[in-house]
Formats: C-alpha cells, structure tokens, sequence
C-alpha cells in the first residue's frame, strides 16, 4: 500500500505507467497538497461524506492529495479507487489513513491519464468521488 507521501507512480496504482520514484521535491509537493500550502487547484468530492481532492500539475505530472472528513469507527478502511483515461474499470490505488486535517491519501500520476475519476470507498460502497479534468 501507499503510505502518507509514496515514493510511486501510477505503475504502482496498476495503470500502466513505468516505475518512477518521485524525488525530493515531488515528495514535498505531495506534503504541500496535503497541507493545504502552496499553489494547488481544488475539487470538491461528491457523495455522503465531506472531501476534497488538491491537485498540482507540472513536469508531466499531476500530484493529488484526497482530504476525505468521514466517520471512522476502529474496524472502518477507508480505501482509494482510481480510474484514468484509458482504463475500463476502476482499481484499488491506497488506504486513507488518518492525518491532523482526516482521512488522507496522496499520489502522482502522468498528465497524460487524465481525465482521472477518483472514489472513496468503504468496502464496495462509494462514499466519495471526483474527478482531475484534463488541462486545456
């Protein structure tokens, strides 16, 4: 699994990229997002809970982080789905885990996946989703 700042791309979320480990400042950017610093476009989620994705674009890539504020009782996994552009069905990418703002996860795909739809899920049920549009 992903962990709060992975050191993969989207190889490892199992949607055909190469292996890439991100570097020092990729990784900062993805501590950024997750602090809500920096310079970031955002995306409210949709669905029974309250979540928001932070997005950057650069160099090729798209750096997200899902803030997600839901209930969590001990035995509660809250985990990420993505779909991008060329895949027919969503696949499981990474486990929020809890941070000082809720539930998180972060992670850097190419630019060239986008769109990207992305769900919260708990168990099967959706609870969350949104989507990174393509840059015109």
């Amino acid at each position: 699994d992903l962990h709060s700042f992975p050191t993969r791309r989207s190889s490892d979320l199992q949607l055909g990229q190469e292996i890439e480990n991100l570097s020092a400042s990729e990784l900062a950017t993805l501590e950024n997002l997750q602090k809500g610093m920096g310079n970031y476009k955002t995306i409210k989620m949709t669905g029974s809970g309250i979540g928001e994705i932070r997005y950057e674009s650069k160099n090729g890539k798209v750096f997200f982080s899902v803030n997600a504020n839901l209930a969590v009782d001990n035995n509660q996994v809250y985990t990420l789905y993505l779909k991008d552009a060329l895949a027919s069905d969503f696949v499981k990418a990474d486990t929020l885990v809890m941070g000082k703002g809720g539930l998180t996860a972060s992670a850097a795909v190419s630019s060239d996946k986008l769109p990207l739809q992305i769900q919260v899920r708990l168990g099967e049920q959706v609870v969350l989703s949104g989507e990174i549009q393509a840059e015109k």
